[in-house]
């Protein structure tokens, strides 16, 4: 389930371990790493919650 229907666009399970691997990586590397990454990991933040908030509403709303 990569792809949702609802949205049309990547789901929230694929971004929530997507996120995850990439917290665990910039926890584990070194200095440098954790600077490269955390960019990435801003930013899949804002999408991970904009995709849930759009799941979630689209639920409740029964579109």
């Amino acid at each position: 389930m990569i792809i949702s229907g609802i949205s049309g666009g990547i789901s929230a399970i694929f971004m929530s371990v997507l996120l995850i691997i990439y917290l665990i990586l910039a926890e584990l590397g070194n200095e440098r790493i954790k600077k490269i990454l955390l960019p990435f990991i801003i930013v899949f933040i804002v999408i991970f919650l904009i995709i849930a908030v759009i799941d979630v509403v689209t639920i409740y709303m029964g579109a």
